[in-house]
């Protein structure tokens, strides 16, 4: 599953989209603690893969509403 993340994130870094990210440092980094809080619950057990899996899909909705939300804004 890491390995899917950093591939996308290697798509976004190559594609310039880290660009639109780059405006709002406090929602980016609960971002990544969000997204270490969901790999210490699957390591713990208290998440399973496919709650993981849905709660990833469920940030990449966000995602994509948050840059759509800049877009319209600049």
């Amino acid at each position: 599953m890491k390995y899917r993340l950093l591939a996308v994130g290697e798509v976004m870094f190559e594609t310039g989209m880290t660009d639109i990210r780059a405006e709002t440092p406090r929602i980016d980094q609960r971002q990544v603690d969000q997204d270490q809080r969901i790999d210490r619950g699957v390591a713990s057990g208290q998440v399973n893969e496919w709650e993981a899996i849905r709660i990833n899909r469920q940030q990449g909705h966000m995602n994509k509403m948050e840059d759509r939300t800049k877009f319209e804004a600049s």
